[in-house]
């Protein structure tokens, strides 16, 4: 049984209907359908539908702290409903969204969890050139206040903070799919926006 009421989902629209270019609604239908797609390597199915639904709904690119806020509000919507470890898990797994770093120390299943649904959230990275196109636009509409050289310098940052990595992505099954596109996408990415 899903945690997600037909009530949460509509407030949860309300928020990625805000008008934002990327982190939309949009955004979670892809996350949704790769969650179907996998859904057989989730251990808590209820869990994982909440941190995708959840994890970008409190957006605003000016802010540092829309992880945080975005836990909050998905655990408010479970509060009644879930135990504590699932708020646990709720809570750690949509803050890691700010690093894309598996936090230490969380059970086995929930790490995993963790992993699969931090995965799901950079695949868009190994998308097909004309997805990550539309992609790099949306955000950088999202970013519309930052001048463009604050935009080239900080965004070819977080694209080499990425490369930098032994693997973009962490499980063995996202890692096959998208990892190799990925690397690719973000280089040329890091080329345009150093020439």
């Amino acid at each position: 049984m899903s945690f997600l009421t037909p009530e949460i989902i509509a407030q949860a629209r309300e928020h990625y209907d805000e008008g934002r270019a990327y982190h939309n609604w949009s955004h979670i239908e892809w996350m949704l359908g790769l969650f179907e797609e996998y859904r057989a390597l989730v251990n808590d199915a209820d869990v994982f539908e909440v941190k995708v639904v959840g994890h970008d709904v409190i957006y605003d690119s000016r802010r540092h702290d829309n992880e945080l806020l975005s836990a909050k509000m998905a655990m408010a919507w479970i509060a009644n409903v879930a135990s504590p470890r699932q708020l646990d898990a709720t809570d750690k797994g949509i803050q890691a969204s700010a690093t894309h770093i598996v936090p230490a120390g969380l059970p086995t299943a929930v790490a995993s969890d963790v992993a699969l649904f931090l995965d799901m959230d950079l695949s868009i990275l190994g998308s097909d050139d004309r997805t990550f196109k539309a992609y790099d636009e949306a955000i950088r509409e999202e970013y519309s206040w930052a001048t463009d050289e604050q935009w080239k310098v900080g965004r070819a940052a977080v694209m080499k903070k990425f490369l930098t990595r032994p693997s973009i992505f962490i499980t063995p099954q996202l890692k096959e799919r998208f990892e190799e596109p990925a690397r690719s996408n973000l280089k040329q990415l890091i080329e345009a926006l150093e020439a």
